[in-house]
């Protein structure tokens, strides 16, 4: 839970946990993975139980691990993946902004860059205000 609250996949809202736009992004572009799958954990759990009563190997767990993992990449490979940031749309072209990371921190910028120059600040993970240009 840690990790996906610092990956800004997931945050807190009073008692409870909400996913992010982020996080709901990721979860679209893998589509239907068993890594997004809660009964996981419970799967894990029971395997690994097997694993303590030694009635299966822990070899054989990782062997099965690797084959699910190298079966979901290359299910990821071929997917339609459209980046997290698509979400946002650059409100000059209409093309998707990018959450970039500049000398002074992070900003938004739009994927049509050079023939759009739009840049905006970010606001905890979304655009914020307009950049301006300075007077050159």
């Amino acid at each position: 839970i840690e990790t996906l609250l610092e990956r800004k996949f997931i945050e807190k809202k009073g008692k409870h946990l909400m996913s992010t736009e982020t996080g709901k992004a990721v979860v679209k572009a893998l589509g239907n993975c068993d890594a997004t799958d809660p009964g996981l954990t419970a799967l894990f759990e029971q395997a690994l139980a097997q694993v303590e009563a030694g009635s299966t190997s822990i070899e054989h767990f990782l062997q099965v691990q690797i084959n699910r993992v190298t079966k979901q990449i290359e299910l990821a490979k071929v997917a339609q993946f459209s980046p997290v940031e698509s979400a946002h749309k650059c409100p000059q072209c209409a093309k998707p902004l990018r959450k970039r990371k500049g000398s002074k921190g992070f900003f938004w910028a739009c994927s049509g860059y050079p023939e759009c120059t739009y840049t905006a600040t970010d606001e905890k993970g979304r655009p914020g205000k307009a950049h301006t240009k300075k007077a050159a």
